[in-house]
């Protein structure tokens, strides 16, 4: 018997197409687009309730900022680690987050907010962030404000500071700065106020600075 397989060909499958008018079938796309777009909302707000929810129960602080919209992060207590940044980072409109006492978070965890264009002020106090995230704080070009007192900080590590071009208000207390350090900050421009407390900075050093940055205070 013959192999019916081998000796006809195979038959061509019959196709189907619906075809719309122009203007139809674009405003059908639109409407899937939406549709979808819709779903990914509902989504992202049902993390951002929830993470807020579980910030709150760990002890999280949530209030406004003084100025703007969005909302204010305080994390303080060494009941935060690096497990919270995730939650951190399916929040939407952080203005400000501040962070103090909390030894547990690390560069690690800090990592994981990837490059934020919410967030205006940072302010890292006595918390297990080093120089090592400063590239990244770098990207954060809507920085108005950054706080940084206490980290080891050196002045290779200024040069990720360079595309802040947003940033008014920059503290630098407590950090192990010399005046060699202070040659290698770079100048932005909207620089208004720049605090060196307690560094290993002299007179001399911050006078030639305050000539380097003409229209910024610098208080040591």
């Amino acid at each position: 018997m013959a192999n019916p397989s081998a000796d006809t060909p195979h038959a061509e499958p019959r196709r189907f197409s619906i075809r719309l008018p122009r203007p139809a079938w674009i405003g059908a796309a639109v409407a899937v687009l939406i549709a979808a777009g819709g779903g990914f909302v509902a989504i992202a707000e049902q993390r951002h309730r929830i993470a807020l929810a579980h910030l709150v129960a760990d002890g999280a602080v949530v209030g406004s900022p003084r100025y703007g919209s969005g909302i204010t992060i305080y994390l303080a207590g060494q009941q935060f680690t690096d497990g919270h940044f995730r939650h951190l980072r399916d929040l939407r409109g952080i203005r400000e987050l501040r962070i103090m006492d909390v030894p547990r978070i690390t560069d690690a965890g800090f990592a994981t907010l990837g490059r934020r264009t919410d967030i205006e002020l940072l302010s890292l106090i006595r918390t297990g962030v080093s120089p090592e995230s400063l590239p990244q704080i770098g990207r954060w070009t809507d920085l108005t404000w950054l706080a940084i007192p206490g980290m080891r900080v050196q002045g290779a590590d200024l040069i990720h500071l360079k595309n802040l071009t947003n940033l008014k208000l920059l503290h630098l207390d407590e950090t192990p700065l010399a005046d060699a350090d202070l040659r290698a900050l770079p100048k932005l421009s909207n620089l208004l106020w720049l605090s060196l407390k307690d560094t290993q900075t002299t007179d001399a050093g911050v006078a030639d600075l305050r000539k380097q940055l003409a229209g910024t205070r610098v208080v040591r």
